[in-house]
């Protein structure tokens, strides 16, 4: 089975959250950090939302979370992207 270099990073980055913390917490510090529930924008800027952010569906719960965020530490570039390719609405 072939691993792409992004798989393996993933891989690792995900290994290494959970010596520190489980991955479901790091991804709810990140959600309330960073993420906007979709239900709480009024439909007349959801437009604008969809220009600059994302939308997932983490749980039961679709949020928008910012494309680019100068205020992204690594580890938050990194739970970006997992969300982004496992979660992406």
């Amino acid at each position: 089975m072939n691993y792409s270099l992004h798989d393996i990073l993933n891989e690792c980055f995900i290994f290494a959250v959970s010596k520190f913390k489980t991955m479901k917490k790091a991804i709810k510090e990140y959600l309330n950090k960073f993420g906007t529930c979709v239900n709480e924008i009024p439909v007349s800027e959801l437009d604008v939302w969809v220009d600059d952010h994302k939308c997932i569906k983490w749980g039961s719960v679709e949020y928008f979370i910012p494309e680019n965020n100068s205020f992204y530490t690594i580890e938050d570039e990194k739970i970006y992207d997992h969300l982004i390719k496992n979660y992406c609405i």
